[in-house]
């Protein structure tokens, strides 16, 4: 693709006719996604999930089938994902309004605000108060088109194609 467009001869709609080319032949390939992974990723939406033991029983798996499929399709332990997903659904109210406190925007599953510290250091290797003061106007603006457009802010908390709504 790339030496396709760098021999083009710069006309928008013929470059834009070779990215849907490469594009439509690259998804043609692809494997078709397994559906516990898809009932996997539609269970992490759930806000109301909070255990792995909710997980199992949700998916209908033994523990050591989820932990092995987790880290197959994510490179996470289960236990990982539901707090990632915890995670970014503060993060993206904050994404939304960065005008409002940390603490107007934690999960509720969050048991206090340390709680949250400690999940935003390990998944943004900062402090929240050192991200809120960092300059960020284009993940701002991508945050809130995301939502515009897809319903979401980000794209971590997308229900997948044939996900059922929790």
């Amino acid at each position: 693709m790339f030496r396709a467009l760098v021999a083009s001869d710069s006309d928008y709609a013929s470059e834009l006719a070779l990215i849907e080319t490469h594009m439509a032949a690259v998804f043609a390939a692809a494997q078709p996604v397994d559906p516990a992974i898809t009932a996997l990723t539609a269970a992490l939406l759930d806000p109301q999930l909070v255990s792995v033991a909710e997980l199992v029983d949700r998916l209908g798996m033994n523990i050591r089938s989820l932990e092995r499929l987790s880290r197959r399709a994510f490179g996470f332990s289960p236990k990982l994902l539901i707090r990632r997903q915890r995670f970014l659904r503060s993060l993206a109210r904050f994404m939304l309004d960065p005008s409002l406190k940390w603490l107007g925007t934690l999960d509720y599953h969050y048991h206090d605000q340390s709680h949250f510290v400690r999940d935003f250091r390990r998944f943004m290797g900062m402090a929240p108060s050192a991200y809120a003061r960092l300059d960020k106007p284009f993940m701002i603006a991508a945050a809130r088109a995301r939502m515009t457009i897809a319903g979401e802010a980000m794209q971590g908390l997308h229900r997948p194609a044939g996900g059922k709504p929790a």
